[in-house]
């Protein structure tokens, strides 16, 4: 199923929270930065916002994980980078979190048992009471099997929005996991939910590049000589 524009999925979180809450009530990435080991922030000399539409994306390369990942360019991201962990970009001002990881496996996987095995490794977001609102195949990295899912959590109107974005995926020996938590309150927050969503899959999850040690190449058999 293709991705609708981000437009359309901001409409659509919005209508689909609208909906919930009435029944409860009744661009490319460029200029690199280094990785770094502790919180250290993506950009030097952006303000701190929370319109990510308004800002240029940076890829964030991370040489601990082998991936490359674009973030908005803001002085309120904090980035946790270790190789024995999780990557966890966090946007304090939008409640905005992304948590993702390649990692080995002792046995043959797939997307759902790398969910399961991601699962005992972090908290991850619980899709229970969710209102998904896309769901599709991708090939991130190449050749895994992995699932990118769009949902939010309806709730009272009085009450914060979150949302989320999920992607799990296996192949051989190996395991991706990628979730995005975010979440607003007050007036316009479905809107700000819903654009927030539409921009991450478009700007950063769909934008991911993997080193070619993450992307595994299976081997292939050499022809037999002619005589």
């Amino acid at each position: 199923m293709a991705s609708p524009p981000a437009a359309a999925l901001a409409a659509l979180a919005a209508a689909s929270l609208l909906a919930a809450a009435s029944l409860g009530c009744s661009s490319a990435p460029s200029n690199p930065t280094p990785p770094v080991v502790s919180a250290s922030p993506i950009a030097s000399g952006a303000g701190s916002g929370t319109d990510f539409s308004k800002v240029r994306w940076r890829a964030y390369d991370s040489l601990a994980h082998g991936f490359s990942m674009p973030l908005p360019e803001d002085l309120a991201w904090r980035v946790e980078d270790r190789a024995d962990t999780w990557l966890v970009a966090t946007h304090a001002p939008t409640s905005t979190q992304i948590a993702a990881r390649v990692f080995p496996a002792d046995a043959l996987m797939n997307r759902t048992r790398c969910e399961v095995h991601a699962r005992e490794l972090r908290a991850l977001p619980d899709r229970e009471g969710a209102v998904v609102l896309e769901k599709r195949r991708v090939d991130l990295p190449s050749g895994f099997d992995t699932i990118v899912e769009v949902g939010l959590f309806p709730t009272a109107p009085d009450k914060p929005i979150a949302g989320y974005v999920l992607a799990f995926g296996g192949w051989a020996k190996k395991c991706f996991a990628y979730a995005l938590t975010t979440s607003a309150k007050g007036r316009g927050a479905e809107e700000a939910v819903g654009d927030r969503l539409a921009l991450f899959v478009e700007q950063s999850f769909l934008r991911l590049r993997f080193d070619s040690a993450i992307t595994p190449t299976v081997p292939r058999e050499r022809p037999p000589r002619l005589p």
